[in-house]
């Protein structure tokens, strides 16, 4: 969700969020330069980077005319696949990986239907189309964000010429981290969910928000509600941390309908490394601090690599702690 004053449906606001709000519309996505111009002249009217480090174009379907956008698309990714070695010093320098993947995203107020079913026809998973949808809460406009073409996470590519193993493992460190810690939290309280986009989630239970989680280049980080910062999820010590702080905020919030804890949740989450257990008598770090504003109004989205985009990560852990529940 964008925050802030913007002007509705204009080429402006529309440049405005593709320079200064790309991190909104997808957590951790930065642009790095516009005007990119590749092939015959296909545009590319941002060059982002993802919070993977993968190299983003970002196309703008400005108001009244998005002819352009689905050819410009479709050569942008042909061009890419042939000749994208020529923008690996490019890359380099904005802090892109050069691994020969690359994602396309298109953003526009109003997407006319012919150039949806172009877009549609190109049938590359690699593109996402996003609408976005202005609207004014108490005197303040905001700015909502549509999924309308939903792209998939690339396929990893082959490794490029002096990477080694190692360098693929470390691409997806955080699987097993992230696996267990959405397990505990899917026990810790039932009724977990989560919203968010690609690349960041953001988990809620019974008695409001637990947690953030989001992938940051090659790692995984997490931060617990209440927390002043995210912490990295290298090791069974580091998901045990986190897992604690959310579990120590779960059960000092109290019951709904009651103010005190459910007793039975502290009984069934002590099996948890203990870590459930110790929160029921250790003071908690600023208890009542609200969620991170993302929390209310995130995009829906499965509980999910973050690069591998949070969708692996989170999807398959949260899909089984639902089928044990029932």
């Amino acid at each position: 969700m964008i925050y802030g004053p913007i002007t509705p449906r204009t080429a402006d606001a529309l440049s405005d969020v593709a320079d200064r709000h790309l991190g909104d519309v997808e957590g951790g996505l930065r642009c790095c330069a516009s005007g990119l111009r590749v092939g015959s002249g296909a545009l590319v009217d941002r060059l982002a980077v993802d919070a993977a480090g993968v190299p983003v174009f970002v196309f703008l379907a400005q108001p009244g005319d998005d002819r352009p956008v689905p050819g410009n698309v479709g050569e942008a990714l042909a061009w890419f696949d042939a000749s994208g070695a020529a923008l690996a010093g490019l890359l380099q320098e904005v802090g892109a990986r050069v691994d020969g993947r690359v994602r396309a995203l298109v953003l526009g107020f109003d997407l006319s239907e012919s150039s949806l079913r172009r877009l549609r026809e190109l049938d590359d998973r690699r593109i996402t189309v996003l609408r976005l949808e202005p609207f004014e809460i108490g005197g303040e406009r905001r700015l909502g964000i549509v999924p309308v073409l939903d792209g998939e996470p690339a396929a990893p590519a082959a490794l490029p010429a002096g990477l080694s193993p190692q360098d693929e493992r470390d691409a997806y460190d955080g699987r097993e981290q992230v696996a267990r810690l959405v397990d505990l939290l899917g026990r810790l309280d039932p009724e977990l969910t989560a919203v968010g986009d690609r690349y960041t989630r953001y988990f809620s239970g019974s008695r409001g928000p637990l947690l953030e989680l989001r992938r940051n280049g090659r790692t995984v980080e997490a931060r617990p509600v209440g927390s002043d910062g995210f912490r990295e999820l290298r090791g069974d010590a580091d998901v045990a941390d986190v897992f604690d702080r959310a579990a120590r905020h779960f059960l000092l919030v109290g019951d709904p309908a009651s103010a005190q804890p459910r007793a039975h949740v502290a009984g069934r989450s002590a099996g948890l490394d203990g870590a459930a257990a110790r929160t029921a008598t250790e003071p908690a770090r600023r208890a009542g601090a609200a969620g991170p504003r993302e929390f209310v109004g995130a995009r829906q989205r499965p509980a999910g690599d973050l690069e591998v985009s949070l969708d692996e990560l989170v999807e398959a852990p949260t899909r089984r702690a639902a089928s044990a529940r029932s």
